[in-house]
């Protein structure tokens, strides 16, 4: 579960934003966008076009709630459910209208690369929810299956377009975990397999259920053969995490419990004294989701407020100001996909607090917030 997805592609004549827009509810125009300015202010363009956006169209994306980007090639890895309406507040069922995929896209040529239909026994086409991708070396990628129940880890092997699934209990909510205190409002939550990052050597892959506290690690050795996996127990985290993604340094994640962003270094113990708060707001940063670096020593992250979405008490006339943030702070370290420099900050400069609204189609707001 992440709401908006946040990604950015920087190279020495590309500087591109994406942002997703899952589709959980009907009248959702796009589901990938790159914000674009228009008219003096940032808006969403479907990507790669709006033809790629059709609904009942299999050929084209139904619901991406998340893409990972290779920064050493331009290749954008874009995962689609096929179904969608997930939490419609009228009613309505979900409607599961294609076969999950994969697409692979190259950003620097606009062209398609690669697509793989997943099998129903690796992915279910009335039951997943794709829900964030890491990149391994060697051409293999990992998914976390957020489906209901039985979550699952799905791995994909680019060389001969085939995956497969891993499952184990580690993998499941924890019943313990299920009450989420957000700013004062509780809310139950049962969620799997959710949050995932990668070391940077391709090594280890950590993962966490939304509903837990626990972190948890598998070798990608073992993953890729996909028999007799067994994860590892990490150690307990300081609240329930959605998303978190591995820097050069330290692994970032989102304490929904405290409105804030931590970081451990996975060369100590994971331990309280060891979770480092990054940044913290109890009012701008509730629920944060995905996070994405942008090459120049800033982390960027969403804040989307995914209790009050639930529970259909969001404003979507604007008037109440953003349901939706993303936020940048500097930290001096880039994705775990870029080799670490010998010596010395990445370069980028500080920059003052800006304040950025992005318009949507269907008149939600998001603010873009810049931390010094």
């Amino acid at each position: 579960m992440c709401g908006f997805m946040f990604r950015i592609y920087t190279t020495g004549t590309l500087d591109k934003i994406f942002m997703t827009s899952p589709r959980w509810r009907l009248g959702v125009p796009a589901s990938l966008n790159e914000v674009v300015m228009k008219n003096g202010k940032p808006v969403f363009k479907p990507y790669p076009s709006m033809e790629m956006q059709e609904i009942g169209n299999c050929s084209s994306l139904q619901f991406v709630n998340t893409v990972e980007i290779n920064p050493q090639n331009g290749w954008m890895w874009i995962i689609d459910t096929g179904r969608i309406n997930y939490f419609s507040p009228n009613g309505t069922q979900v409607q599961n209208i294609c076969p999950a995929k994969l697409v692979i896209y190259n950003i620097e040529t606009s062209t398609e690369i690669q697509r793989f239909i997943f099998p129903s026994d690796v992915v279910s086409p009335t039951g997943n929810y794709l829900n964030d991708i890491v990149l391994g070396n060697n051409g293999y990628a990992y998914i976390t299956d957020a489906a209901r129940g039985d979550g699952g880890l799905v791995v994909y092997n680019f060389n001969d377009n085939s995956a497969h699934r891993i499952v184990h209990d580690f993998m499941k909510a924890d019943p313990n975990a299920t009450v989420f205190n957000i700013s004062g409002i509780i809310s139950i939550v049962s969620g799997s397999i959710n949050g995932i990052a990668l070391s940077p050597d391709s090594r280890s892959l950590y993962f966490c259920p939304l509903t837990s506290y626990n972190l948890y690690k598998i070798s990608t050795e073992d993953a890729r053969k996909g028999t007799n996996v067994t994860p590892r127990f990490v150690g307990r985290k300081v609240s329930q995490t959605d998303g978190m993604i591995m820097g050069q340094d330290n692994l970032y994640f989102g304490a929904l419990g405290l409105n804030a962003v931590y970081k451990w270094d996975p060369t100590t113990n994971l331990t309280l004294q060891t979770q480092k708060l990054v940044t913290q707001d109890n009012t701008g940063m509730q629920w944060i989701s995905t996070f994405a670096f942008d090459g120049k020593g800033y982390l960027w992250f969403t804040a989307t407020k995914v209790q009050d979405f639930r529970a259909n008490r969001m404003d979507f006339s604007g008037n109440s100001g953003a349901n939706f943030r993303v936020w940048k702070i500097k930290v001096d370290e880039n994705s775990y996909l870029v080799p670490k420099p010998t010596s010395g900050p990445i370069s980028g400069g500080n920059t003052p607090v800006s304040y950025l609204r992005i318009i949507l189609a269907f008149t939600v707001v998001v603010t873009i917030v810049a931390l010094l």
